[in-house]
């Protein structure tokens, strides 16, 4: 049986799976939240069996395997825990950074990677958007299992920006579905890139590629709010429940370019209830868990404005959500923190400590994740009930039938003061008494 420090994968994991590489067994626990959650798939194990086979040679050839590893996109860690695995094994000394947008990777990267013996100072694991490493980062080997979905400008981007994150020498293995490897190719091509090996399987094309002689290097800092950002989708105007305000809307947030049915529920739902008034006469501590594009944040402090000082936290498992939310109230006046978080029951202690000597939040507005083949719904009570005090306020929305049975189990120590069904939506205000 495994053990972890952290409880993720035994709170979201579905099923462990065995792996070989390079001579060396490694188990996973996988889950339903994060990609590939049936088996380590084709893709992953197409670019491994290259790698492999490309060290076999560098081996022949008496040359060094990598002593700097970058995993983009780490997903639950398979391939940084991997090559954490062989690497300490056959040289000695490795590093792996292993990066994720999303909360959850993060910590399944970092368990599976402790259970299988690869501590911290060996491989450390971020939630943090693609390629967004530390100034001055170079590294002998970048390698990625870079979803298509992520978007082709995002994709041409991690062509130019992985080449400018190598050492002299280094190199970059991606593997990307075949209906783009064309398109891939030819951004390698370009970049002024040196197009080392191609190989071509049943779905799957793996790419390697060095900087090449014609590579001129920009050493650009990386922004995934910037207006250059291969991140951005749109800026215009928006507008909810009455208030009207510029939004810059980015690629792999939620609810993309206009707010969303749960979104539009919700200020419509706090309008209706006068929460201004409610809270005018004291200073507020707001949470918002999974504030997508930032809609509903940037909305409530215009609703709110002149009418009480207040702190804003944003929380939730996307770092893209969390720097786009920043952004858009930033741009409009307003400051805020954001803190990656799975759910308000798993990071209950991290939310508060956030706020600090400013004491818990009086208001949390909170649009939990689903994950399949978990039920969170009764840990999300037990967070709202640690982090609100009474005549605290908890607004939350979901699907009618989630509301539904999150309703049914509210514990002692709520009323449900209002809510709205719409469109197959439900949002639900609820008072800690």
């Amino acid at each position: 049986m495994r053990i972890f420090h952290n409880k993720a994968p035994e709170l979201f994991g579905n099923k462990q799976v065995d792996f070989r590489f390079r001579g060396i067994d490694v188990t996973f626990t996988l889950s339903q939240g994060l990609f590939s959650s049936a088996d380590i798939d084709t893709g992953t194990r197409f670019l491994l069996k290259t790698l492999s086979k490309s060290w076999d040679e560098d081996k022949a050839e008496n040359r060094s395997l990598p002593a700097s590893v970058l995993d983009a996109g780490s997903g639950i860690g398979v391939i940084s825990t991997a090559l954490a695995a062989a690497l300490t094994k056959e040289q000695g000394n490795v590093t792996v950074r292993c990066q994720d947008r999303d909360e959850l990777a993060r910590v399944f990267t970092e368990a599976n990677a402790e259970c299988n013996g690869i501590y911290s100072g060996i491989l450390e694991a971020h939630t943090e958007p693609l390629l967004d490493c530390p100034p001055g980062s170079a590294y002998d080997l970048i390698i990625s299992n870079i979803p298509a979905k992520t978007g082709k400008p995002v994709l041409k981007d991690f062509v130019r920006r992985s080449a400018e994150l190598l050492n002299a020498q280094g190199k970059v293995f991606t593997v990307i579905v075949n209906p783009l490897a064309q398109l891939f190719r030819s951004w390698i091509l370009e970049s002024g890139l040196h197009l080392l090996h191609e190989e071509t399987g049943k779905d799957h094309t793996v790419f390697v590629y060095s900087r090449g002689k014609d590579f001129v290097s920009k050493q650009e800092l990386f922004d995934v709010t910037s207006l250059d950002s291969p991140y951005i989708r749109n800026e215009e105007p928006c507008e909810l429940e009455g208030q009207t305000f510029i939004m810059r809307t980015f690629h792999g947030a939620a609810d993309f370019d206009n707010p969303g049915i749960l979104i539009q529920h919700t200020a419509k739902l706090i309008n209706k209830m006068n929460l201004a008034k409610t809270f005018a006469s004291s200073k507020l501590n707001i949470l918002i868990h999974e504030p997508g594009q930032g809609h509903l944040p940037l909305w409530l402090e215009k609703y709110l404005e002149n009418r009480t000082q207040r702190t804003i936290i944003l929380s939730g498992r996307n770092i893209i959500s969390l720097k786009a939310s920043q952004y858009n109230l930033e741009k409009n006046g307003f400051q805020s923190e954001a803190l990656p978080a799975i759910d308000l029951g798993f990071d209950k202690d991290r939310i508060e400590n956030l706020f600090g000597k400013d004491g818990t939040p009086r208001l949390i507005i909170a649009f939990p994740e689903h994950i399949p083949n978990t039920d969170r719904l009764g840990a999300i009570w037990e967070g709202l009930y640690e982090l609100l005090r009474p005549g605290d306020i908890a607004v939350t929305g979901f699907s009618s039938s989630e509301a539904d049975r999150f309703d049914k189990i509210k514990p002692k120590g709520f009323s449900r003061m209002n809510d709205l069904k719409r469109n197959g939506f439900r949002v639900m205000a609820y008072k800690r008494t």
